[in-house]
């Protein structure tokens, strides 16, 4: 598959985005007044996420790149990620987590973040509950 330009600007506010949410998320720790709309961010980076999978794969799509392809190769990309990424959580879950609460947490939250936990169970809205 023949890879597309990259555009700049679109990863710069992509990485601002990013940020963003980050500081969100940090904002008891940081200071910040209520009134930061950070969340927002999360819909500006997946509608530029959006953009730059349209410019990455349209040329592949339009000679003839299947959906089954699409989407091995996005899961061959992204799904090691989410694996590391899984470890290091439950690993540093483990470390911190209070003495005993390890074992009860860990069956039912970390099958639901591998996507190994059907969505409609009832173990998913303990595992993603709501943001207040």
């Amino acid at each position: 598959m023949k890879s597309a330009a990259r555009v700049e600007w679109l990863d710069l506010f992509r990485g601002l985005a990013a940020v963003a949410v980050v500081i969100y998320h940090y904002r008891d720790f940081l200071h910040i007044r209520p009134g930061f709309y950070g969340f927002l961010a999360v819909d500006v980076f997946f509608v530029l996420s959006g953009i730059v999978l349209g410019l990455r794969y349209t040329a592949a799509i339009e000679q003839g790149l299947g959906f089954r392809e699409f989407a091995a190769a996005r899961l061959h990309r992204l799904y090691p990620m989410v694996l590391i990424a899984g470890a290091l959580i439950c690993a540093v879950t483990a470390a911190i987590a209070p003495e005993g609460r390890v074992l009860k947490s860990f069956d039912r939250h970390v099958w639901s973040f591998f996507i190994l936990w059907p969505s409609w169970s009832p173990l998913s809205s303990a595992a993603f509950p709501a943001d207040p």
